[in-house]
Parts: C-alpha cells; structure tokens; sequence
C-alpha cells in the first residue's frame, strides 16, 4: 500500500507539472486555511486544513485530490498530497526547525487556493519528540535555483535566476505573499538561465522555486522585496530562458551599449557644461559689450554733432576763409613783360625773366611779384586768396647762368617769414602804393625820353642800362628760357625805393620775401663806359638772343 501511494503521488505530480508546464500562470479557484491562529508550526506536526469557495457567490472548491505546495526561503521545496476530502485534509510539517514556508494548497488541475500574507514558521519539535519526518538535507544533485539580486526588484525589472545540478530542462515556480496564484515558466532543453520579467504586484516579497526533469525539488531562492510601480504590463519585454553564454554575450553588448550611452551622455554634459558655462557667458558678454561700444559711438556722434564745426584752413569751397587767412599774392594775370614799354625794346641788365606763364605767384604768401608787370599799364589792386592755391612753377633765369635746382626753393630765412599775415599785408600795400608812385613817376620820365628806361633802386645812385655780357641781341618776353649762371640769383632790380626813414625794404619775384637789403644787379661795365646813354641797339626777333 505504501509503494502503491508513492506511485500515485508521483503519477499527480507529474499530471500536474504537464497542466503547469501549458498553463503558465495558474488560476485561484478556492481559499483555503488552518484551524490554528498561529503561524508557527512544530516539525513533523500534523495541519487540519479547510477548503472554502473564493466568495459567497459560488460553492466551487476545485478538483481533488489537493496538494500542499511548501516553498522555503534559500530551502528544499515540498510538494505532499494532504487528502481527497475537501471538509478532511491533514498536512504534516516536514521542514526543520527555523525554516521560513511560504504555504498555498493545489488541486488536481492546478488551481491554487492562493497565498497568505506572511511566511509561516517551522519551529523545533519538543526534545524527544519523532522527526523522521523531515526532509534530508540537500546534496550535490539537487537542483539549486540562484538569485542576482539581493535586494529589491523593480517592476518591470529585469531578474536573472542561474540554475545549477539535477536534469535538464528544468522549470521555474515564482510565488509571491498575498497573491492569489503562482506562475510556473518552463525551460528550453539546454538552458540554465531565467530572465525573468517582474511583473509581480509591488510591497510584497518574491520567492522562486525550481524543479528538474525528473520532478526533483531544488533549493529556492531568498526572498527579494518588490517596489515601483503597480502597472505591471512591461509592454515590449519578455521573460526568456536562455544558456549561461548566451547570457554573458548579451551581457557584454548590453554594457558596452550602455559604456556608449553613458560616454555620449557624458559628452553631451560636458559639451552642455562648455556651451553653457563658457561660450553663452562669452557669447552674451560679446553682445552687451557690441550693444555698450554700439550706445558710446551713439552718443559720441550725438555729442560731436552738437559741437560747432570748426573752418578748415584749407577748404577752398568756403569763400569766407579767404579772409580769415590772407595770401597777399597779386593777380598778375595782366603781366606781360617788364623790359616792353609802351612797346619800345631796351637793353637790360644782366638777367631776364621767363613769363610763359600769364600769372605770377611767388613763394611766400606774404610778397606781391612785381617782377612781370608791363610798365605802361595799371598795376592791380593786390587780393587775398587762400593759402592752398597750387602755385604755378615759373622759372626766372639768367642768359649766363646754368639751372640752378634750388630755384623754387623759397626763402624761408627771409624776415618777412616771422612776421603776422596783418604786418605783411601792411607792408605789401605800403609796397604797392610806392610802386605806384614810381610806375607814375617812370612814365613822365619815358614821355620826355622814351630812349632811357630809368629804374629806382635802393640806392639814390642810377646805374645805366647797359647789354648783358651774354646778350648780342636784344631778348624780346615772352621768350623761352635760357640757362642761368651756377649761383646767380633771381631777384629783379626793385620797382620802388622804401623811405629812408627806416631800412630798406625789397618786394621780391620769387621767393615774395621782405629783406633789409638786397644787392644791385651786376653790369658789365668793361664793354661801355660809365655815363653812356646811347648805347647801340639791335633788333632781333622775339625770344632770340645774339652776340654783336
């Protein structure tokens, strides 16, 4: 009879792995209960249990016989039948003293009767007492069930569970406090691995159990607290099963994907940190700093256009300057020649004068250039003009003297340069009237004897008119320019004398500065004696110059 209930035992257990193993999560069909309030139990002490329906709707109490399903924490799991009579089953405690069960009842088709709220506890039976009852401790073969967390497990979390020793494929049982049923998971021919998707209700802890082909009951595994959250669908991940290289190699993708992830998220913090730390606080600094040199030119060109422009010296658009700073250049636009009087040819001294140009200015803005001025006609009335008027390059020179290069060069250590514009403007005019005084002066003399050209000089002697050394022909002006002696100098014989009263004061041609003195120009007087007013002349065509 004893051999015949083992065999029938194992003939349900097997019956019932077949409905688990095609129903992977079993449905809660009954309650059920102990007679006793206390959730200790003596080794090897009999349990009345009581089956009652899920509510008062229904009087269903499942399929007999009924099985009681012990799982232990980090222990064998038993799987005993405990009777056939829903109102009559004996459940006997085989478990050592200071194991943890978490207890639910079976029936024949896999329903469960569901799961208390806390674990029960084998206690030591009274010394003396029979514990031939109890399981023997577990061996080398017995299948082992190993958790890799040790702490809790996240909804949706995944939870790997190694299983080692007994016979492939083995299946994995997970039950959890206050649930109403288990979930059974069956293995693949080779695997040794579970990855198991958490999808247990949260607050509760979670234990799994594990059996090999043979129907051998392994060591559980602690039990693992669950907390998040209390959606348990985890849409997109599944519970496999899987070998333990298989799992390794997946390992070794998932952390270098996660390696990856982490040094992108890395990067992205720093290149965050360097926009927002150092190019944003240079970038909005660069703009205040362009809005600030943007505000001050503003308001620099605000306060310059308040402020009253001041006249340009040089601006000749504005005809008002020509008073602010006078050039007391006379306009010689009128200026012919100086040897031509009233169309009569007379010998000169030793210089002559280029006039190809019809305007005369002189070096200095401070001189009138008298030297052009035909004798017969009225001198102008000297103006101001502005002291950046381009100045015409006339050139004086003498038949005997070679280019001098410093020609041009106006006298910049004449006297008159370190007076004022007044005091030369001044001077000039008291020039200009004593020209005309001498210009009327020299007419009378020409209209009694239109042979002699006198000239005042600063000397009250007069020197006779006589033929240049170089001269054999009369030079008529206009007339090219002949090369002048190396040394010579361009100063005209003067026009008027200054009052003895004071040092004499010569209006120059070209360099227009005022000097105290200025020498007589040179005569040649080896070839016609002193005193010889009728000195033969020769007529030649203009701008011509012969020996006699």
């Amino acid at each position: 009879m004893d051999t015949l209930g083992r065999i029938l035992a194992g003939t349900a257990l097997c019956l019932l792995f077949l409905v688990l193993q095609c129903q992977a999560q079993s449905v809660h069909g009954f309650n059920w209960g102990f007679t006793l309030t206390s959730s200790n139990i003596e080794e090897c002490a009999n349990q009345t249990i009581q089956i009652k329906p899920v509510n008062s709707s229904t009087s269903y109490l499942g399929q007999p016989p009924y099985y009681m399903l012990a799982l232990e924490v980090e222990g064998v799991t038993t799987y005993t039948p405990i009777g056939d009579d829903p109102g009559h089953l004996t459940w006997q405690n085989t478990h050592r003293g200071g194991a943890e069960l978490l207890l639910t009842v079976v029936d024949s088709i896999g329903q469960t009767g569901g799961f208390p709220t806390s674990f029960f506890n084998s206690v030591a039976a009274p010394a003396g007492s029979d514990t031939s009852c109890l399981i023997p401790e577990p061996t080398a073969s017995t299948p082992r069930i190993t958790s890799s967390i040790t702490g809790n497990l996240e909804t949706c979390e995944p939870w790997k569970l190694s299983i080692t020793g007994g016979t492939k494929p083995y299946n994995v049982t997970l039950a959890q406090l206050g649930a109403g049923n288990i979930t059974v998971a069956p293995m693949g021919p080779y695997d040794d691995v579970f990855v198991y998707i958490d999808r247990a209700g949260p607050g509760f802890p979670l234990i799994a159990g594990v059996t090999d082909s043979t129907g051998q009951w392994g060591v559980s595994t602690i039990a693992i607290n669950t907390t998040g959250s209390s959606d348990t669908d985890c849409v997109g991940l599944v519970s496999v099963s899987e070998t333990e290289a298989q799992f390794q190699a997946k390992e070794a993708v998932d952390a270098s994907a996660a390696r990856a992830s982490s040094a992108k998220a890395h990067a992205r913090s720093v290149a965050l940190g360097i926009v927002f730390g150092l190019v944003l606080p240079l970038l909005v600094g660069g703009l205040v700093g362009l809005w600030w040199w943007r505000r001050r030119r503003s308001s620099q060109g605000r306060w310059l256009s308040q402020v009253p422009k001041q006249p340009q010296a040089h601006d000749e658009e504005q005809p008002q300057e020509r008073l602010v700073r006078p050039n007391l250049n006379l306009d010689m636009s009128q200026v012919t020649s100086v040897v031509r009087v009233d169309s009569q040819q007379y010998r000169t001294a030793s210089w002559a004068v280029d006039s190809e140009l019809s305007i005369r200015q002189t070096d200095s803005p401070s001189s009138m250039d008298m030297s052009t001025t035909e004798l017969h006609q009225t001198i102008p009335t000297p103006y101001m003009t502005s002291a950046t008027l381009p100045r015409p390059l006339t050139t004086a020179k003498s038949p005997l003297s070679p280019p001098d290069p410093l020609a041009m060069t106006p006298n910049s250590t004449s006297p008159a340069a370190t007076l004022t514009p007044e005091a030369r403007y001044r001077k000039a005019l008291e020039a200009h009237a004593e020209a005309q005084a001498n210009r009327a002066r020299l007419q009378a003399q020409m209209a009694t004897n239109p042979r002699q050209s006198p000239i005042a000089g600063p000397s009250s002697r007069r020197p006779h008119v006589q033929r240049s050394q170089s001269a054999g022909v009369v030079r008529t002006f206009p007339a090219q320019p002949l090369p002048r002696r190396m040394g010579a100098s361009l100063r005209l014989p003067p026009v008027a004398a200054i009052s003895e009263e004071g040092p004499d004061i010569i209006i120059q041609h070209r360099d227009g500065g005022i000097v105290e003195e200025l020498p007589p120009p040179y005569f040649d007087t080896g070839r016609y004696a002193e005193g010889r007013d009728d000195v033969p002349e020769t007529e030649a065509a203009p701008g011509t110059v012969g020996r006699p």
